[in-house]
């Protein structure tokens, strides 16, 4: 007979002899705390209404308002299924993704906890939120704009940047949320606060803050000015463009020009 059980818990893959093993010496040593962060490869349930686990097919069911985290990620859905061997699941009722810098959601999430994959379909809006400023970088920036007017406008230019964010939002979205890197496909829009690009589909990587854009490429920033192209790079950071033909494109002239 299936048993039922639920508590809040802890779902560790590969680790369970170990975490045995660290509460037994912590036992031995009340000056210790007895409760240990979780490794990096654990997956955390933080919360759920129900759970439900079948040892014969290895599948676990999670449902009301689930949160789990996985890395630095939390990922939030109405509920999850997955296998414990395979460490892979789909996810349904509003499922979202979230880490530090991106947030992705959809109407369907397929879940690769082993790879780190979250695969979105389906109404896929992906947000990468600004930087958080670092103490004292202000006083670089002003510095650098004393020594160095070229210098100082680049600091500045960046600084506005940092406080930006860049929406994405796409017919399918596979994130990899250990690299950060986000690949779009079908119908896909990129919005920052004066630029916007459509393609077919795009790659993103937090890494180099570049969007390489295939497909019936169209940008169009801000002051109406406007190209299309069969391939596009885009430094989100350092707001220069590259791209490969045929291109067209449309720059505004004013009369006082």
């Amino acid at each position: 007979m299936m048993r039922q059980r639920w508590a809040p818990m802890l779902i560790t893959i590969g680790a369970l002899c170990a975490a045995c093993s660290r509460q037994c010496a912590q036992q031995s040593e009340p000056t210790k705390p007895a409760k240990q962060p979780p490794e990096i490869h654990d997956i955390v349930l933080e919360h759920a209404d129900r759970y439900r686990y079948d040892e014969k097919s290895t599948a676990v069911e999670l449902a009301g308002d689930v949160v789990l985290r996985h890395e630095d990620g939390t990922l939030r859905c109405a509920k999850i299924v997955f296998n414990t061997k395979t460490k892979q699941g789909q996810a349904s009722g509003n499922p979202t993704f979230a880490d530090p810098r991106h947030t992705v959601s959809g109407e369907v999430l397929f879940i690769d906890f082993k790879a780190r994959v979250a695969g979105f379909r389906g109404g896929v809006k992906v947000v990468r939120w600004p930087k958080e400023q670092q103490s004292g970088a202000s006083g670089s920036a002003a510095s650098a704009g004393q020594s160095d007017n070229k210098q100082g406008e680049k600091e500045k230019r960046l600084a506005e940047y940092e406080k930006e964010k860049t929406v994405i939002t796409a017919e399918e979205v596979q994130y990899y949320y250990r690299e950060k890197r986000v690949v779009a496909k079908g119908k896909v829009k990129a919005e920052q606060e004066k630029r916007t690009t459509w393609a077919d589909e795009a790659t993103y990587t937090d890494a180099d803050e570049l969007l390489i854009v295939k497909g019936n490429v169209r940008l169009q920033t801000s002051e109406g000015e406007s190209f299309q192209c069969s391939k596009a790079t885009v430094s989100l950071r350092e707001n220069w463009i590259e791209a490969e033909g045929p291109i067209t494109s449309r720059f505004r002239v004013s009369e006082e020009e």
